[in-house]
């Protein structure tokens, strides 16, 4: 039997998709591919295959090593740094069709759901209840709960509650040979109970190279008595960013976030209410939730923070309205046309030097920039700087992707690192976490020998040609871009 017949016979004709449209549709992630790069990659799959069941992806994998044939796994592809595009062809793994919620323990507060479910659906799934997932992505309305456990880890929540893998308590993954295996952690304690030399600290955050999340079960939390958002306005970013850092050390808010003017100015072009905000100055938005008593407390102690770093608290009507609306940072794309992401962690000492850095890097190259800024722990940022492109000027566009090298050159000196790596961002993983370096490489010549899952990333910035691309290139050629970006 050839490939496709073989995969059609496992999941059905309806399944699996070969027309050119559909390849098109799934030949990168978020983020736009310019032709002139492109080139390098076959990023059209050659087929693309919509399993049902922690079987199917089983079955598939088997099939995939025994056609020597790689495998690009996918699930809502919210993700900027290509780790959901295929490098050379193959198979196209789409996860959504594991989309269902397959235990709930009420007593317990325990979840388990497969990996393709949606966050939104689990969010609304326990509104009902008295629990509240831990933490989502501000893409929770059509990122993968599977996804969100390959690649970042970190949202809204995590400042409370720490990153995903701490809440989880177990997992099935597929391993690259076609492997299900179930990992857990002790319940107690937390800690992960290694199988054959693996555990799930391993796995989180291996943006699909390891394996393929099946389901995972999260433990839940509390909801609160009480939730109340609440939100300030700075004439001065500086005077927002030290009060950013204030009250995420002397408050426990669900979540902390801090846009700066000019990303304000660009929700409002793009059709959104914003507060009256100086384009030199920032606003604060929290979410706390607890009981009343304590969530009063808090917000009082929010209101003195906010008065001694010169800042305003807004009406309650403001505040629930940037709460509704959380969600959507990502929609002030529209004003680009093209948006380009440098996701970055950084300590919050360094926040203004590298919001500073990144428009002075947005002005060099004659487009705007905006700042979402958010809080994952006590010391710990995740800022999304969004450079306003157009990806339609094909050359201009280009030297603009120096800008991502640059930004992350810089955030590595002040402490910070990539939030990810995926294709774009591999020539940084050495540099930046070396000890993660050489884990996922030993594990990956492990259990994935014939690099047959999601090959060309994360480890390696690979080609078409089977061949990686040379880092002096891809410095050198965007350094090159950069020096020349006038002439385009």
């Amino acid at each position: 039997m050839t490939l496709v017949s073989e995969l059609k016979s496992l999941v059905g004709e309806d399944n699996v998709a070969e027309n050119d449209l559909d390849r098109l549709v799934y030949s990168h992630d978020y983020a736009p591919i310019p032709r002139e790069i492109g080139i390098m990659f076959k990023s059209r799959p050659d087929v693309i295959v919509r399993p049902t069941s922690s079987r199917q992806v089983s079955e598939l994998l088997k099939i995939a090593c025994s056609h020597d044939v790689p495998v690009t796994p996918r699930g809502s592809a919210t993700w900027a740094f290509g780790g959901a595009m295929p490098i050379r062809g193959g198979i196209m793994l789409d996860l959504t069709g594991l989309n269902r919620m397959e235990e709930y323990d009420h007593e317990k507060g325990l979840l388990k759901v497969q990996g393709g479910v949606v966050w939104k659906k689990a969010m609304d799934f326990l509104d009902s209840t008295k629990w509240q997932l831990p933490l989502y992505p501000s893409s929770a309305p059509s990122a993968t709960i599977g996804g969100f456990a390959a690649t970042g880890g970190l949202g809204y929540g995590s400042l409370k509650y720490g990153h995903l893998k701490d809440n989880v308590v177990s997992a099935t993954v597929a391993l690259p040979d076609g492997e299900i295996v179930s990992l857990e952690r002790e319940r107690d304690t937390m800690e992960p109970i290694p199988r054959d030399g693996l555990t799930l600290d391993q796995l989180f955050s291996s943006e699909g190279i390891l394996c393929v999340f099946l389901d995972l079960t999260i433990r839940l939390v509390p909801r609160g008595e009480a939730q109340a958002p609440v939100i300030a306005s700075f004439d001065h970013f500086e005077d927002a960013v030290e009060a950013l850092g204030a009250t995420s050390r002397g408050t426990t808010p669900f979540t902390l976030i801090l846009n700066d003017g000019e990303f304000l100015r660009a929700k409002r072009e793009a059709g959104f209410h914003v507060p009256e905000v100086p384009v030199s100055g920032g606003m604060m938005f929290a979410q706390y939730s607890g009981s009343r008593g304590d969530v009063e407390k808090t917000l009082d102690r929010f209101s003195e923070i906010t008065l001694s770093h010169n800042g305003v608290v807004l009406s309650e009507e403001e505040a629930q309205l940037e709460w509704e609306e959380r969600f959507y940072p990502l929609r002030v794309k529209r004003v680009g046309p093209t948006l380009l992401a440098a996701d970055v962690l950084v300590p919050i000492n360094a926040v203004v030097e590298t919001t500073r850095y990144a428009q002075k890097l947005a002005g060099d190259a004659g487009i705007a920039a905006g700042m979402d800024v958010v809080a994952v722990a006590r010391d710990q940022t995740i800022i999304l700087p969004m450079f306003f492109s157009d990806e339609r000027k094909a050359l201009r566009f280009i030297s603009h992707l120096a800008i991502v090298k640059k930004m992350i050159d810089f955030v590595l000196r002040k402490g910070g690192r990539p939030y990810g790596y995926g294709a774009w961002n591999s020539f940084h993983l050495n540099r930046s976490e070396p000890e993660r370096a050489r884990e996922l490489k030993s594990l990956k010549k492990k259990l994935d020998p014939k690099d047959i899952l999601n090959p060309g990333k994360t480890l390696v910035a690979g080609t078409r040609f089977g061949l990686p691309l040379p880092g002096v290139m891809y410095n050198g050629g965007l350094e090159l871009m950069w020096a020349i970006r006038e002439v385009f």
